[in-house]
């Protein structure tokens, strides 16, 4: 059985990008990750969409309300990943 790599900020950072690239069909440096989810086309069937790929693509647990409840990629992402430690 393969392991899948840790929850890292970076790496759902990354996936929700690419995610969003697709439905929108656009280039995921096109995307703002601080932006919110509704600004960029999410909506309540996105987001459960966004909880099973989650689940499914990077084994997180995220229920829709913790999604609503950080909504940007950035957001989501700290919330799975932790806080992103200070550069300095």
């Amino acid at each position: 059985m393969t392991e899948n790599p840790p929850l890292t900020h970076e790496r759902i950072v990354r996936w929700f990008l690419d995610f969003l690239a697709e439905i929108l069909d656009t280039s995921p440096e096109a995307i703002d990750p601080k932006a919110p989810l509704d600004q960029l086309g999410a909506d309540s069937a996105t987001v459960l969409v966004i909880c099973a790929r989650l689940r499914e693509d990077l084994g997180a647990r995220v229920r829709p309300k913790d999604v609503l409840q950080h909504f940007t990629a950035e957001g989501v992402a700290r919330y799975l990943a932790g806080p992103v430690p200070a550069k300095g």
